[in-house]
């Protein structure tokens, strides 16, 4: 028998193999030995005019095997082998949308948005963002990723203007408004809001009463 047919004569039990009702514990040839290969839950004897196998199936008992031209090793947890499982990382109910830093120092208290265009955002709930009334508008957003209620609240206000939640379309939700001298308090909210971006607002009239008196804006989402 030639190398060449005694490997297509392996192929093929091997292949045959997989059908019965257990692998090898023993198998080997004149040519080719597989030793101590258990996969063992049942099983018993199998062999040809070439090959003998004494099988099993379930177990998982590892080892090497070779022979002069071939090399296994077998089982899930060979020794000296590595593995690697990448499983993906799935969060209930979190967002991946990516949080600005809090209007502060570091990023002029975010004096350069002025249209809803370029708002702000988007807002972290439950974070404290603080600017100045020293233009007429100041744009924030905030996104949903599920429905439910928001109120947005400002803190030392100290001129005389408006806060306003808008939808997507930047049309009116609600709105507050507070003249100069107030207590320095606006608040809006909404209930039952549907998964999406929203924009807050704020509308100083050009009058700037106070304009280094930073205001604070906070997010509350139920």
């Amino acid at each position: 028998m030639t190398k060449r047919f005694s490997l297509a004569g392996l192929a093929a039990l091997l292949a045959a193999l997989l059908l019965l009702p257990g692998l090898s514990r023993a198998m080997q040839s004149t040519h080719y030995a597989i030793n101590w290969d258990v996969i063992g839950a049942g099983g018993g004897p199998s062999s040809s005019s070439s090959f003998a196998v004494n099988a099993t199936l379930g177990q998982a008992v590892a080892g090497p095997a070779a022979s002069g031209s071939f090399q296994v090793g077998a089982g899930y947890w060979l020794a000296g082998g590595h593995y690697s499982l990448y499983l993906p990382v799935v969060l209930r109910a979190y967002s991946t949308v990516a949080y600005a830093d809090p209007c502060g120092p570091d990023n002029d208290y975010c004096e350069d948005y002025d249209t809803y265009q370029d708002a702000y955002g988007p807002l972290e709930p439950n974070a404290t963002y603080d600017a100045y009334p020293e233009d007429t508008t100041d744009y924030y957003y905030f996104e949903l990723s599920e429905s439910g209620s928001v109120t947005v609240r400002v803190t030392n206000y100290q001129a005389d203007g408006q806060l306003l939640l808008r939808d997507s379309n930047v049309v009116q939700i609600d709105v507050d408004y507070e003249p100069a001298g107030g207590d320095g308090v606006l608040e809006v909210a909404a209930a039952g809001l549907a998964a999406g971006t929203y924009y807050i607002q704020i509308y100083t009239t050009p009058t700037y009463e106070n304009p280094n008196a930073l205001y604070s804006l906070t997010l509350t989402i139920d």
